[in-house]
């Protein structure tokens, strides 16, 4: 502060002395720095007036805003239903041409990037893991303590509903090895490799990513792992591959009276003896069916997150002409090796919505 008034007065006797250099009495110097300290005066009122004034536009700016906001969210949740008509009317007249324009806008990508054209059909490109249902009714899998053979029995009646699991062996049901599917995919090699080309295979395998190396010379069969555990998954998502397959292995007869329609999706589960446990794919369909097209597996049905507390895990041992029936909105089936068996495992898995 000192600092700023030495150097105050160092300016105000500077003034003093050039006015003195050009004849001006003490008076006329006096009033210079006086016009000089009300100009400045004048200067600051101004800003700060002007910065009060946008303080105060941005304020009531602010107020408008909100009230306008509230205005509009308390008019939309009165005329809800009429605004809800006026929305879907106007977007429904738009959702074509605009999907047409963006087609044509995606032209030149897919041109550039044709593998792109395998995500067509899929259904949810994305899943959310962490999913659950809030106060899920558990009854229908609380009683279960078993998985029930309901061979011979009728699965019309209403006391086998959705949350029971049941094996149900159907004579139809073809025993199908790898020699079978690498006829099939001999036979329509085309087909297989455009519309289901791609393997996942497990536990560091890569040998297996395409079906062409699955049915190759290198396959299971001829080649296996060193240690005999790999678990080979064949997604089918196509109508054409599904159709070539289902031929193969047969279409359940006798479905659950809760069903529906079938769902398209279809899995090859390729097992080595030693394969390890894994969790069945996530089906498109909720009622899931799995066949056993020859070896054996172990099937573990875990109860879904939501019901643990009240149903427990069960589990069979599938054998081929078997077909094992649950619903996964209570049970989430899980695949394991069993003991003693050497031979390949086939499986197929299917749903209905």
């Amino acid at each position: 502060m000192s600092q700023a008034y030495n150097s105050f007065k160092k300016e105000v006797e500077f003034i003093k002395r050039l006015g003195r250099e050009w004849n001006l009495d003490n008076d006329e110097i006096d009033g210079v720095l006086s016009d000089a300290v009300n100009c400045l005066e004048n200067e600051r009122t101004q800003k700060r007036s002007s910065t009060n004034c946008w303080k105060s536009l941005l304020t009531w700016r602010c107020i408008i805003l909100i009230i306008s906001v509230v205005a509009a969210l308390s008019s939309a949740l009165i005329y809800r239903k009429t605004l809800q008509n006026v929305v879907e009317r106007n977007v429904q007249e738009m959702i074509y041409p605009g999907m047409k324009v963006f087609r044509k806008i995606m032209l030149p990508l897919i041109k550039a990037f044709p593998s792109l054209t395998a995500w067509y059909d899929e259904t949810c490109l994305v899943g959310n893991p962490y999913f659950q249902v809030s106060d899920m009714d558990c009854w229908p899998c609380s009683s279960t303590r078993s998985v029930l053979n309901l061979t011979g029995s009728d699965l019309i009646s209403e006391e086998y509903h959705s949350g029971i699991p049941f094996i149900f062996k159907e004579g139809h049901m073809r025993t199908v090895k790898l020699k079978d599917l690498k006829e099939v995919y001999a036979n329509h090699k085309g087909t297989f490799d455009e519309h289901a080309s791609r393997v996942d295979s497990s536990n560091g395998v890569d040998r297996w990513s395409t079906a062409n190396q699955l049915f190759s010379d290198s396959s299971p069969d001829i080649n296996p792992t060193e240690k005999r555990n790999s678990n080979i998954k064949w997604r089918l998502n196509r109508l054409e591959p599904i159709r070539l397959v289902r031929s193969l292995f047969g279409s359940p007869k006798n479905n659950p009276q809760y069903t529906a329609g079938t769902a398209p999706e279809k899995y090859i589960l390729i097992d080595e003896p030693l394969g390890p446990p894994y969790p069945l794919p996530q089906t498109e369909g909720t009622t899931v069916f799995v066949v056993q097209g020859s070896g054996s597996r172990l099937l573990v049905l875990d109860p879904a997150p939501e019901c643990s507390n009240q149903c427990q895990r069960v589990s069979v041992l599938l054998q081929p002409q078997h077909i094992l029936w649950y619903n996964w909105w209570y049970w989430r089936g899980s695949s394991f090796p069993v003991l003693g068996n050497n031979e390949m495992s086939i499986t197929y898995v299917g749903s209905y919505f």
